[in-house]
């Protein structure tokens, strides 16, 4: 038998639907109105369904040889809300998603306003666990209106990217920061004085990766255990003719 996947989507929008192996090879892409749909011929390997509407995300793991999957993209009728601060400190523009702990309903992701609110609703009651890119992971219950705060410890990783050839300043040099555990991406762009900045972070390793449209990429690792501080230097691509 086929595995068939099927879903309904919320709302007058659309889902996006992508599907992968184990090996994160995506096999299937598409993009879907709301109602039921079905995929047929799947392979009968274990897959990882994913599908997106913002700001709600459903995941499923199907087991091998399972042959009809539903997705119920129906929002729950529960809130999470609270404040992000790392030592105190309200985090602006921090991103918190909310998973049930079982994977059974939507993935919501809420972004933190300048004080540092967040209000992530939508959501089925029950457990839940909250992540946040930073690799930070917190387990909570949800039942209606439901206030989670999260106070992170004064981890993070600042520093300036300059050319290495002038010492000048590279405003607008894109430094990526994946946590090597989980490879959560997080991303900025470098300011006016090549100034970058990463806070709340877990302690750990991560990877730090730096593009810029005229210079040489950078790969370096880091151990990440307090407020750690980078100068960045790129090299000049080599001219070509």
């Amino acid at each position: 038998e086929p595995t068939v996947v099927s879903g309904r989507e919320p709302f007058d929008g659309r889902a996006n639907v992508t599907i992968e192996d184990e090996n994160g090879r995506f096999l299937f892409e598409s993009s879907y109105r709301n109602g039921t749909h079905i995929l047929r011929g799947l392979p009968e390997e274990t897959l990882f369904v994913s599908a997106h509407t913002r700001p709600h995300r459903l995941v499923r793991e199907i087991p091998a040889g399972e042959s009809d999957v539903e997705f119920d993209f129906t929002r729950g009728r529960s809130r999470l809300a609270g404040t992000v601060t790392m030592a105190g400190r309200p985090l602006p523009d921090f991103l918190v998603h909310a998973a049930p702990s079982d994977l059974s309903g939507l993935v919501v992701e809420a972004r933190t306003t300048d004080s540092g609110h967040y209000d992530a609703r939508g959501l089925s009651q029950g457990p839940h666990t909250v992540v946040t890119p930073t690799g930070h992971s917190f387990e909570v219950h949800v039942a209606g209106d439901t206030t989670f705060d999260i106070d992170l410890p004064p981890i993070s990783l600042s520093g300036v990217v300059r050319a290495k050839e002038t010492g000048r300043h590279l405003r607008g040099a894109l430094v990526r920061l994946y946590r090597v555990e989980t490879w959560s991406e997080l991303r900025e762009w470098a300011g006016i004085n090549g100034e970058f900045r990463f806070d709340g972070l877990a302690a750990g390793e991560y990877a730090i990766y730096v593009t810029h449209t005229r210079f040489d990429d950078l790969r370096q690792r880091i151990h990440v255990v307090g407020h750690e501080v980078l100068e960045l230097e790129l090299m000049n691509k080599p001219q070509t003719d």
